[in-house]
């Protein structure tokens, strides 16, 4: 169980764009009463510290029908996903970014060619 002053700041929107994509980060910039207020609930339920419950509650958001069974097996299994970690591996997170440059450029040319023209 973690005090009330370690990890009190948990991580930043981008931090939720990372683990989760982009549902939970825009959730984050559009409505933050509600993500402060479903993170802090489930750290009052859970006795958890803010990283695992944004972890969570980024999973949650972003998918919850497989949040809910993802929990609902750990309960069974006793084995519990890491959400707070997900997705964070430097590799994985460069590789990631070249695909998304090459998408976007793929987007973009397609977008000049049908619609501008050019």
């Amino acid at each position: 169980m973690a005090t009330e002053n370690s990890n009190t700041d948990g991580y930043g929107p981008v931090g939720s764009l990372i683990r989760q994509g982009p549902v939970p980060f825009f959730i984050r910039l559009v409505n933050p009463s509600t993500y402060e207020a479903a993170v802090n609930k489930y750290m009052a339920l859970e006795k958890c510290d803010r990283t695992t419950a944004q972890g969570n509650m980024d999973a949650y958001f972003q998918d919850p029908n497989g949040w809910a069974s993802n929990k609902l097996r750990a309960r069974k299994t006793g084995k519990d996903l890491d959400y707070a970690n997900m997705n964070t591996d430097p590799k994985q997170l460069v590789l990631t970014a070249i695909w998304s440059v090459f998408i976007l450029g793929l987007f973009y040319r397609v977008f000049a060619v049908q619609v501008l023209g050019q």
